[in-house]
């Protein structure tokens, strides 16, 4: 608010930040459609070799990455705090790498329960941009892996 109101010479007050549970309203979803990735990850089979002590099963698997910059560049603001109620409320762990000289934070899921917990949150709220099909698609193989 503070930009648009220095901006734009507004007047907007300021609202106290929500603390509301992730999954009982509809803010996440922005947050996904700027940042999140809906991965389809493919291993094909591969035989034991000479080079290879082990054969490699065919496997499909699903991911939702969300990465932040740790430091938000904007607002010079940390976005710890936001990510680790997210990795919380999706029960999942919260990492943090380097990346030309930023460090990120990036959330991954990948255990197919907390996939269903995604899919019944963006089928509640919705995406409202071309993420919505990316996610439909990706909805489609955890049915199909679902039904085997």
């Amino acid at each position: 608010m503070n930009f648009f109101n220095k901006k734009y010479n507004f007047i907007i007050p300021k609202s106290n930040l929500g603390i509301s549970d992730l999954f009982s309203n509809s803010w996440f979803p922005g947050f996904t459609e700027a940042d999140g990735h809906f991965g389809v990850k493919i291993v094909d089979y591969k035989p034991k070799s000479c080079t290879r002590k082990r054969s490699v099963s065919d496997n499909i698997s699903l991911r939702f990455i969300l990465d932040q910059r740790f430091i938000d560049k904007k607002t010079s603001l940390s976005m710890l705090n936001i990510m680790e109620k997210i990795s919380q409320t999706l029960l999942c762990n919260l990492t943090v790498y380097e990346s030309k000289n930023n460090k990120i934070l990036s959330i991954k899921v990948v255990a197919i329960d907390k996939i269903k917990l995604i899919i019944s949150y963006f089928n509640k709220y919705p995406l409202l941009g071309i993420k919505w099909k990316d996610f439909k698609d990706w909805e489609t193989v955890y049915h199909m892996i679902i039904s085997k």
